[in-house]
């Protein structure tokens, strides 16, 4: 087996990825280069419909439990609209498909979404593929932009004056700048069954019959689900980092979004973004 950033990426066998090819990169022949060792590529422009893309990743899925990535290629044409660009993104995003490839034009004028809006989503990507303990999701994701930034960053205000706690304002600044902030939670999360003692009671069973206390955040919540949640959102701002879009990992975000409803999780984290020429998240 060769060793490369590829493969111990993706974990695939061979530093190998097929290129997108029109008409010919569906389900069998994606299925069959995972299966063989290398990265399949589902071409998203042999579908004009969310219904029948969906189902060609099932497909695909069904062939394989190797990873397979996504060819969105970004070029102008009378059948794929920028309309189905954004679909396309959304879709591998909830599908949590191992990675997107884009061809074509640049991502962001082609598909009609600001370039933060689309790190975002590759970020969210990132979030629900990171590893999870035995294989089993309770990580949440969702992106804020437009007025609800503006709302969140008004919320912090109160939230820190109300409380009396600091540091609610500045951040609240930062939040109002950026172009996107991208939440990362757990919600319902259950015990992974080791019985490790890491949350404080001597066993699995004792920790699963607590009642959960609400405060900023609502707990008792299982370690490993935690690492879990620390490994997507260290997943999400790589893959910002990698792209150049300035962030920061704020837990004030989460303590409001959840207090105005934002999102109905146990446990929350936020990650404002912002593409200026200085980070106005560390730089304050």
């Amino acid at each position: 087996m060769f060793r490369t950033a590829i493969t111990e990426m993706f974990g695939i066998k061979y530093p190998i990825i097929c290129g997108a090819m029109m008409w010919l990169c569906k389900p069998g022949f994606c299925a069959a280069i995972s299966n063989a060792g290398g990265m399949g590529n589902l071409t998203a422009g042999n579908y004009e419909t969310e219904e029948t893309f969906r189902a060609a990743i099932e497909e695909t899925r069904k062939r394989t439990d190797k990873p397979f990535m996504v060819n969105i290629t970004l070029l102008p044409s009378l059948r794929i609209t920028p309309a189905h660009h954004q679909m396309y993104i959304r879709v591998c995003a909830e599908e949590k498909v191992a990675g997107i490839e884009f061809s074509g034009t640049p991502v962001d004028k082609a598909s009609g979404m600001e370039a933060i809006e689309i790190v975002a989503k590759l970020m969210e990507l990132s979030a629900v593929t990171a590893p999870k303990s035995k294989g089993v999701n309770f990580v949440q994701t969702r992106v804020l932009t437009g007025v609800d930034l503006q709302k969140l960053a008004d919320g912090m205000v109160r939230f820190g004056e109300r409380a009396g706690k600091k540091d609610f304002d500045r951040d609240a600044k930062g939040v109002g700048r950026s172009g996107a902030v991208v939440l990362i939670g757990l919600k319902d999360s259950k015990a992974v069954g080791l019985d490790c003692g890491a949350c404080g009671y001597p066993d699995c069973k004792s920790f699963e019959q607590q009642a959960k206390k609400e405060r900023e955040f609502s707990g008792p919540v299982c370690a490993f689900r935690l690492l879990d949640m620390g490994i997507a959102l260290g997943s999400a701002v790589k893959t910002a980092s990698m792209l150049n879009a300035d962030n920061r990992i704020m837990y004030r975000i989460g303590t409001v979004a959840r207090e105005m409803k934002m999102v109905d999780w146990d446990f929350v984290m936020g990650i404002p973004l912002a593409a200026t020429g200085k980070n106005i998240f560390f730089d304050r």
